[in-house]
């Protein structure tokens, strides 16, 4: 195998091992517990409601196994059934990122309930009961803060080789022929004023691919490198921030407030955008806190005409 495969197949075989090292964790716990034909998972505490809980909760901990087993590999067959290299790599940029992070997010639910449902050692004592669910909880929050950063910034470098690859895949016409793609300086002939102004403004990037004999052509549209947003005018993404202004600076104990203000580099419609600051939590002495409170509120400032 080349090494530079290695990040697909780790970021294939990341949640499969997750749920593989679940269930054999549940059913260790299960063989574990079991006496003659009845399988005791716990000592019953004597209330009524939590009994019920550790009664059931188990239970739910699997179905939560199983929702997150089929999130993935519905997710994995759906991309196996995309031929169209846009379209995969469309999903694999959006609906499989978010499909991956919510089964993981299932399974470790699951390992909530699992922990909280199967009490460790053998007579059941209160203070260890809710000592073990509390750190269970701290447990399960790192764990979904730690996949939600592996999600939002390593996720992107383990897809990063195969999108470029589907990006660049030759495209095929109508007719089964294969298509050219066209370079920056040709691709401007078959783009109108907006989509050149987006790539000028750098928010959008195009790429035209063209069957010169047929003349048929295909437009796909990725994101740039420079954050835009789309112009309420002439609907293109080209409207961008050019300045900030500060209305009211925010105190230890209430917001602030700014204006930012927009133009768009195509149609030229200028807009501007009420910002909330929010208030400032770091220590600070009283007398810094009054003298903020006194000086800080610019509510009386005149905001100029926005040409």
């Amino acid at each position: 195998m080349k090494p530079n495969y290695l990040s697909n197949w780790v970021s294939m075989a990341y949640l499969p091992l997750l749920l593989l090292l679940s269930g054999s964790a549940f059913s260790q716990a299960a063989e574990e517990n079991y006496e003659g034909s009845t399988l005791n998972y716990h000592q019953y505490s004597g209330n009524a409601g939590l009994d019920w809980w550790l009664d059931h909760g188990y239970w739910l901990s699997l179905v939560l196994i199983s929702v997150g087993a089929v999130f993935f590999i519905g997710t994995v067959f759906r991309k196996l059934l995309i031929s169209d290299p846009k379209e995969k790599y469309d999903y694999i940029n959006g609906p499989q990122k978010k499909s991956y992070l919510y089964s993981a997010y299932t399974v470790n639910i699951a390992f909530f309930f699992f922990m909280t449902t199967v009490v460790l050692g053998g007579k059941f004592i209160w203070i260890y009961y809710i000592a073990q669910v509390l750190v269970s909880g701290v447990f399960v929050g790192m764990l979904h803060f730690a996949l939600k950063f592996t999600f939002q910034f390593y996720y992107p470098t383990l897809v990063e080789r195969k999108l470029k690859k589907l990006r660049y895949k030759p495209r095929k016409a109508s007719n089964g022929a294969i298509m050219e793609l066209l370079s920056e300086d040709e691709e401007d002939d078959y783009l109108d004023e907006g989509m050149q102004a987006e790539e000028e403004a750098m928010a959008i990037d195009y790429d035209v691919w063209i069957d010169r004999a047929s003349g048929e052509l295909k437009i796909e549209k990725y994101d740039g490198y420079a954050h835009a947003l789309k112009c309420p005018n002439c609907k293109y993404q080209t409207y961008k921030l050019i300045k900030e202004e500060l209305i009211s600076k925010p105190t230890h104990r209430r917001s602030g407030k700014a204006y930012k203000y927009y133009a768009c580099t195509y149609c030229g419609h200028k807009g501007k955008r009420a910002h909330t600051l929010h208030p400032t939590h770091h220590v600070k002495t009283a007398d810094q806190i009054h003298q903020e409170e006194d000086h800080g509120d610019l509510s009386d400032h005149k905001e100029e005409p926005h040409a």
